[in-house]
């Protein structure tokens, strides 16, 4: 008997025509859709606006064997098919020998950059619709993570409990808000809330920044590669902002997963926090009954599995960090391959 495997960060693929045909018709001539330009096919939003390529997706399994094959001119027919077929999707956990998975989107991440906050939460509310129905071909092992837009808090509040009468699992949020609308402000307050009261855990998943770079179709530059090696920064300074301001004093059951930005970092900001709130007092003015990484927090690897595959972060932990290696579901191994083979 295979042991219980719980993929806590899987990734499902949005079909390419997913937006022109449940996006709200106000919004259809805007809504994502895949162009192939140059050979490549590309997520291209508004009238001309390139949001990412899918060759990291259309590549999947490649970098496990040769490397040197990944290429941005992926096209959709050679993406996995279990990345957008439920019942594939199923099979391919079976043969990797998967109980379970918590699933995110794919080209879905980069739409928190969209500028019209109208238009994105429109393309939220479509995924959020798909992802429901992908689930429950079996909603036992199958966990959907809500996209949510919080440019509106009560747009967002109103959209994550449409989310849990859908039965998705969770929801995701901006890893990073706009500077001057950051976790720390009591704009937030019914939100985190609710989250709460819900039992829907939150998400700040990799490439979630509501602002910054359009990754586009251009090559990559330096700037690109510095921007991923400090990702965690945003992260972090969210979470920071969260535990200084009390927010999971006041919401005790709320729950915080940090998701594929690795774990490293995590030690070094713990110790700053405490360092912080004991020599700066004029800066961390939240005033705590012990020192704040001590609060609620421990990392992913320190929780103990369910006996049933019932899939999710729950429970009274107030704060996740998962790291280390996951997989994402559309990543599939080639022919032949199999995760753990020699």
């Amino acid at each position: 008997m295979l042991p219980l495997v719980l993929s806590s960060d899987s990734h499902v693929f949005e079909p390419p025509d997913l937006w022109q045909t449940r996006i709200d018709r106000a919004f259809r001539d805007r809504a994502p859709r895949i162009e192939r330009i140059d050979g490549g096919d590309h997520v291209v939003v508004e009238a001309d606006q390139i949001l990412s390529g899918i060759g990291l997706i259309s590549n999947a399994g490649a970098r496990f064997e040769t490397p040197e094959t990944i290429s941005a001119q992926g096209r959709f027919e050679d993406v996995h098919r279990g990345g957008y077929d439920p019942e594939q999707h199923l099979k391919d956990m079976a043969l990797d020998g998967v109980a379970g998975e918590v699933l995110y989107p794919s080209q879905g991440l980069f739409y928190f950059k969209v500028a019209d906050p109208l238009l994105m939460s429109a393309i939220f509310r479509a995924y959020n619709d798909w992802l429901a129905e992908f689930c429950r071909t079996d909603p036992a092992r199958l966990k959907g993570i809500a996209m949510i837009n919080l440019d509106d808090v009560e747009d967002g509040l109103c959209e994550l409990e449409r989310a849990a009468r859908l039965g998705l699992a969770g929801a995701m949020i901006t890893e990073y808000p706009a500077e001057d609308r950051r976790y720390d402000q009591p704009e937030y307050e019914r939100f985190w809330a609710a989250a709460a009261a819900l039992d829907m855990p939150l998400s700040l998943h990799t490439a979630t920044r509501r602002q910054g770079k359009i990754r586009g179709a251009g090559p990559g530059t330096l700037r690109d590669a510095s921007s991923r090696a400090t990702k965690a920064f945003y992260p972090a300074l969210s979470m920071c902002d969260m535990i200084f301001s009390g927010v999971f004093e006041r919401h005790p059951h709320l729950t915080l997963a940090i998701v594929e930005f690795e774990l490293a970092w995590a030690p070094n900001v713990l110790a700053s926090m405490d360092y912080t709130y004991r020599e700066r007092h004029g800066e961390a003015i939240y005033r705590f009954k012990g020192l704040p990484s001590r609060r609620r927090g421990r990392h992913a690897a320190q929780r103990l599995l369910p006996p049933q595959p019932r899939i999710g972060v729950r429970g009274r932990l107030r704060l996740e960090l998962p790291g280390g290696s996951h997989r994402h579901s559309p990543a599939r191994r080639r022919p032949g391959q199999h995760f753990g083979a020699t």
